[in-house]
């Protein structure tokens, strides 16, 4: 049996980064989509922004 039938480029992860580090260098202010349901606190998570620091 092939055990790396699930990992076809060893570097992929390597690679996966890299790429991701030069598109996140270009984004200059992302876009963030807060969805939910009436009352389940969207208004707040954003009002509270030093929740997360």
């Amino acid at each position: 049996m092939d055990n790396n039938k699930f990992n076809a480029e060893p570097d992929f992860g390597k690679k996966l980064y890299e790429e991701f580090s030069k598109i996140k260098q270009e984004i200059q202010k992302p876009n963030v989509l807060i969805a939910g349901a009436t009352g389940v606190g969207k208004s707040s998570l954003i009002n509270n922004k030093n929740a997360c620091k």
